[in-house]
């Protein structure tokens, strides 16, 4: 008997080829393979993407709290109500998308980025496998995608603030994740293209800026991954004792480690403005920095127990603020690869046009693990932003300056011409000295 082999939905049927999965790169070649509407109008390619990113984002929300609820209403032997539990499902995805919202007539504004990093990963997937590669397409994707979320949010989020953070972020989101996309599929080739095109029209010391504040601020999170994972280790006793006091359940723990883990890069933001010197605040008038710590009442959440409790030692805040510095050396190195010669005003423009392109994509990411959990002073936490962004600037333009002028040919040149001329002006000197007099 002959065995069969699987064949996915997605073959080709109209030019007779199929797609046959037999071992594990053929499984990865056919989840990155896309199956848009070869032939079909790219715009309604964009429509359904960006409808599909969607839904995929509201069932990877929505289902986990209506199974959540169906469990716990099922234990202690309650009625389960699927309206309101549905519009809490929908409500947490407007808080990942950046919005605010209320729950028990309290106010909740801090965005869960750990959700909003796996809505991310589900636009792309959404873009490739679904998208024509086109810019038009890419742009409908973006568009529908932003106007879908931001019409729920306006439904039912609380604010303005709320709507326009989602605005920023679905933005954000969706080219982000077209670009992504776009990058690992084969026939994206073009689209790609047309974008270094429109690149390489650009004077060449505003070319790489981009890539340079994406090092910069790719930099940052590297060190902020670092100091959060060291705030674990030795907050180790501290949050295990603030665990004990919580009556868990099997079921319970696994809520409460879920809870952690979606609030985890919110740390990590806020030790990147912590190694800046701006620290970050859990309640109002509260302060957690190198160079000071005023705490006041915290919730019971275990993750905060490994936040510090006093100030780092005199000179260490000048080392993490160097730390800043290296993230702009790095960038300016990476912008030092710019073609042909530059005139002196690029070595200040190009690092900082770069630096300030940084700046705001910290701020942004300042902004989105800033709010408020809940009614109360003691219970707004996050960034505080003037500060934070001004330190940001300050200390990441002075490395792209150092990294830039170090990393480009021209001042090796001039340092060497200018070494030269006054070894020449030394040897003339001293020869004239040896001349007998008259």
């Amino acid at each position: 008997m002959e065995s069969s082999k699987y064949q996915p939905a997605g073959a080709d049927k109209r030019r007779g080829e199929k797609r046959v999965i037999l071992d594990r790169s053929s499984v990865r070649e056919a989840l990155t393979t896309p199956d848009s509407i070869d032939g079909g109008n790219p715009l309604f390619s964009g429509l359904l993407a960006g409808f599909q990113a969607v839904v995929f984002g509201l069932l990877l929300v929505v289902v986990p709290v209506l199974t959540t609820a169906v469990i716990s209403t099922t234990l202690v032997d309650q009625d389960f109500h699927f309206g309101s539990t549905l519009i809490v499902g929908l409500k947490l995805w407007i808080l990942s998308s950046g919005g605010d919202i209320a729950l028990d007539g309290q106010l909740v504004s801090l965005v869960p980025l750990g959700i909003t990093v796996l809505l991310y990963l589900l636009a792309v997937v959404s873009v490739r496998r679904t998208l024509q590669a086109t810019l038009s397409a890419a742009g409908v994707y973006v568009a529908t995608f932003t106007a879908l979320v931001s019409l729920v949010t306006a439904v039912l989020g609380e604010s303005v603030h709320g709507v326009l953070r989602v605005l920023v972020t679905s933005i954000a989101v969706g080219l982000l994740s077209a670009y992504a996309a776009f990058r690992k599929r084969p026939d994206a080739s073009g689209v790609l293209a047309q974008l270094r095109f429109a690149v390489a029209a650009l004077p060449g010391w505003l070319r790489p800026v981009l890539g340079g504040a994406a090092v910069m601020v790719a930099a940052v999170f590297v060190f902020a991954s670092f100091v959060a994972l060291t705030w674990l280790m030795l907050g180790r006793e501290s949050m295990g004792s603030i665990l004990a006091q919580w009556s868990l359940d099997g079921f319970s723990g696994v809520a409460l480690g879920i809870t952690q883990l979606v609030v985890l890069p919110n740390l990590v933001v806020w030790a990147a403005s912590w190694l800046t010197g701006a620290g970050f605040q859990i309640g109002v008038d509260t302060v957690v920095s190198p160079h000071e710590v005023v705490l006041g009442p915290l919730p019971n959440l275990p993750l905060l127990g490994a936040l510090p409790q006093s100030a780092a030692p005199q000179s260490f805040p000048l080392l993490f603020a160097a730390l800043i510095v290296v993230c702009g050396v790095l960038g300016g190195v990476y912008l030092a690869r710019v073609d042909g010669e530059l005139r002196w005003w690029a070595f200040l423009i190009t690092p900082g046009v770069a630096s300030v392109a940084a700046v705001f994509g910290l701020g942004l990411l300042f902004w989105l693990a800033s709010g408020q959990i809940g009614g109360g002073p003691n219970l707004v936490f996050g960034v505080v932003g003037v500060r934070a962004v001004l330190l940001s600037a300050a200390w990441l333009v002075t490395g792209a300056l150092v990294g830039f002028v170090l990393a480009r040919p021209e001042p090796r040149r001039f340092a060497r011409e200018k070494l030269r001329s006054g070894e020449s002006e030394y040897a003339v000197a001293s020869q004239s000295d040896d001349e007998p007099g008259p």
